[in-house]
Formats: structure tokens, sequence, C-alpha cells
């Protein structure tokens, strides 16, 4: 169903309202340096909180400000004039980062509202936005959403791509390797101020805005390139663009600027991203290359359970109907049957529903098959990082297919009558802990009431 006319309307309001901010008077390059200067003051806070206390409530905040700084980012680069001579004030970008946060939340809302995955009404009188995001589908629904703001912002997933993989026509894996190594000890020599506790205890680097040059070597510049947001990059894909951490290089007049933190950051978790920036840069070329990890998971799987005495098939067929078994192995009596899904990081409520929509096609082409089996095979899908959320359990729960990443292998392949309970417990279900529903979350944007409601429809 699509969306409702009057919130597109409501939509083109605020659209408006941001667009005709009084702050967009001040010249370009000086609003986006300002910008990534209190990004990096509100990091340095965190980073320095953060060694000290509350690591995971602490992070899923500074996602948040990440979050609202890249779309003032993304707004400078569109509304801010040529040559303005108006001074941009600190306060009021901060007040526009927290607009950003909040903007953010109503674009992922009418995404899945678009696809019938969310309900937004809209009330004139009280200039209230309700979006209605839907009752408890497990019973548990908050336990594994509360699971993965602590876990997912932590968790490296498994590489399945080799250096030689040429994700773009312009660079290889291994080419993108290599260049976010570079940059880490860039970032890092010039953050030359060290914060101590009061007794001289050093702390933490702090971080700076540091400037990025070419490079000599070809393939590295380009993934240089496709790792900085520039306004003609913004103009040309602007809703494509959404993670700050895909893009932290900002062009900015001639210069390139990054906040040191991300870049360093990019170094150490790089391989969560490669694969996202490659398919939306040249999903074309990305595709031809995007099977191969499936078939190296299919080789991870197989070696686990071979050292575990099982007889595999990769690729099994079935026959009137025809249907492929990614994983199909035996052990005496006993059955398995995987299914695999190698798939982007989702960074986004939009990128999970796409996400659990895969997952939930592999669940129910492995019940399709099961059910051709006597005695009943086990059954699991197996994903290279993401384990779905609510959404897939509710039907993992109702079939009993399991829903692992790749490094659970082992464990199911150990014994599979326990792991599908093993697996729920990773995700977050835990039936000790006292069940809460969602809380509600509001906040205001341009002259609106945004309330995110998790509700039945």
């Amino acid at each position: 169903m699509p969306v409702p006319q009057r919130v597109r309307e409501v939509e083109r309001e605020i659209d408006e309202a941001i667009g005709g901010l009084p702050i967009w008077r001040a010249r370009r390059e000086p609003l986006l340096e300002k910008t990534l200067e209190l990004y990096r003051d509100e990091v340095e806070v965190l980073l320095v909180r953060m060694a000290c206390g509350d690591l995971e409530q602490l992070r899923e905040f500074e996602e948040r400000r990440r979050a609202g700084a890249f779309q003032v980012i993304k707004w400078a680069m569109e509304f801010g004039s040529e040559s303005g001579d108006a001074v941009p004030d600190v306060l009021e970008l901060q007040r526009l980062v927290e607009l950003g946060i909040c903007y953010e939340a109503f674009a992922d809302a009418l995404k899945l509202a678009n696809y019938a995955a969310v309900v937004i009404e809209v009330d004139d009188a009280t200039q209230t936005i309700t979006v209605l995001e839907g009752g408890e589908r497990t019973g548990q629904d908050a336990n594994p959403i509360s699971h993965q703001r602590r876990t997912l912002p932590f968790r490296p997933y498994p590489s399945f791509v080799a250096d030689t993989d040429q994700l773009t026509l312009r660079w290889t894996a291994g080419d993108f390797r290599t260049t976010i190594r570079n940059l880490a000890p860039i970032a890092a020599r010039e953050e030359r101020e060290v914060i101590t506790l009061a007794e001289g205890t050093p702390l933490i680097s702090r971080p700076v805005i540091c400037g990025v040059g070419d490079t000599w070597n070809r393939s590295e510049q380009a993934v240089v390139e496709d790792l900085t947001l520039s306004r003609e990059k913004l103009l040309r894909d602007k809703w494509k663009l959404t993670c700050f951490s895909e893009l932290p290089i900002i062009q900015v007049g001639p210069r390139r600027l990054a906040a040191s933190n991300m870049l360093k950051t990019l170094a150490g978790w790089g391989d969560n991203y490669m694969p996202r920036i490659a398919a939306r840069i040249d999903p074309r070329q990305y595709s031809r290359v995007s099977g191969s990890r499936e078939g190296r998971m299919i080789q991870r799987c197989r070696e686990a359970l071979e050292s575990d005495s099982w007889q595999v098939t990769p690729h099994y067929m079935l026959s009137a109907p025809s249907k492929e078994i990614d994983v199909f192995a035996q052990r005496g009596s006993v059955l398995l049957v995987l299914g695999l899904r190698s798939m982007l990081r989702p960074e986004s409520p939009w990128e999970v529903k796409k996400r659990n929509d895969y997952v939930i096609e592999a669940i129910e082409h492995t019940v399709e098959v099961l059910g051709r089996f006597a005695p009943l095979p086990f059954g699991f899908v197996l994903t290279d990082g993401y384990c779905g959320d609510y959404a897939t359990w509710e039907k993992a729960i109702a079939h009993g297919v399991g829903i692992g990443s790749i490094e659970d292998i082992s464990d199911i392949s150990r014994d599979p009558s326990t792991a599908f309970d093993l697996l729920k417990s990773r995700v977050g279900f835990n039936t000790a802990d006292q069940i809460q529903p969602l809380p509600d979350c509001q906040c205001e944007l341009a002259g609106w009431h945004l309330r995110l409601v998790d509700a039945q429809r």
C-alpha cells in the first residue's frame, strides 16, 4: 500500500522547512568544516566517557550523533550557499544534528510504509506523526532488539571475500584493504594530543580533523574517491547515501577532510563495509563476484561437518519438483539441511527489512525441502553475519528452523538437536529476562511531533 497522500504532503512541508532554514545562508565550506568539528568534539567527550563508563549505552548514543552529523553534512552540501556571509553558530548546528537524527527516523519510516511494513498516521490538530511499527511477533520482541543494539556495533562479520575478488571495475578487495590500512597511520600521526586522567594516566588520543591526500596507486586512489562524499555525488545519489562509515571522507572545497577516529575505525572494521560500498557504486560488477562468497561458506560448512563424521553433499538436488539444497549432510540416521545466505550488513531499519525478507525466503525454502525426507532432517539457515530479528524468528520458531551465523556451524555439527535453542539464546531470546514492551520513541521534526510506536495495527 503506498504512503497516504497527506503523509507525502507533510514530508514536503518538512523538506521545505529544512531547506529554508537561515543557517543555509552560511557558506558551504565553513558549514561542512564546522559540522565535522562538532562531530569530532562530541566524539572526544564520548570516547572519554566510554573509556570510563557504560560502553554499550554510549556507543548507541554515538551512533545516533554520527547519523545526525552525516545528515547535516548532506543538507549543507545541498542547501549551503556558494558565497554566503553568515557565520555558522555551534548551538544552531547542535540543534540541526538533533533534527538530522529525527529526520533519518522519518525517512526510514517512509521507506517501510511504502512496502506496508509500518503504518503512518497524521494528526493535523496536534501536529503529530505516528508510526505504528506492529505488535508483538514472538512474545519477546524487546529481547532480541535490545541484544542487537548491544552487540551489533561490536560484531565483525566473518569475511568470505578474497583479496583477489574484483568487487568493482576500479578496485579489488585487496586494494580496498591496503588503502584503509594506509589511512589509519595518517590519522594516528595527526592525533598529537593525549587526554589523561587527573593522576596523569593516558586515556585516549584526542581525535582531530585531518586531511586525506591523493595516492600514486591508481586503484588505491579510486578507493579514496569512493570513500569520499562530494556535492556532485550527493546530488546524483542522494537517497542511496545513508551511512557515514561508508563515506567518512568529506570533500570541502579542494580538500578532503575526515575525523581521525573514523579512519582508524574503518581500518579495523573495513570488511563490514567494503561489500556495501562495492554494491552501491558498482552493483553489476559486485553481483558478478558475489556468488564466490557463498561457495566459500559452503566449503567452511563442509570442513566443519566432515570433521564431525558427517557425509556431506553440497548443492544437493531434489527432483519433481526440482529444488536445490545448499548443504545436505547425513550422520547415521540423522539428516541435516543447511540453507546459506550471504548478505550485506544492515545499517538502517529499511535494510533490516530487506535482509529479513531474504532470510524468511530461505526459511520457507528450507521448510519446503525438509518435508520431502524421512526421517525429518534438522534444518538451519546460516548467514555470513546478520542472524535476523523478531520478524525472522517468528517464522523460525513456527517452523523449527534455526537462524545462525556461519560461525555457529561447529555447534550445529556437534549436536543439531540442541542447536536451535542455542541459536535462539545467541540472538537475544532469554526467558529468564522480564519481558517488557518496546518503548515508544519520540522527537521533534520541523514543527511536527514524531512518534514511533510498537502497537497493533
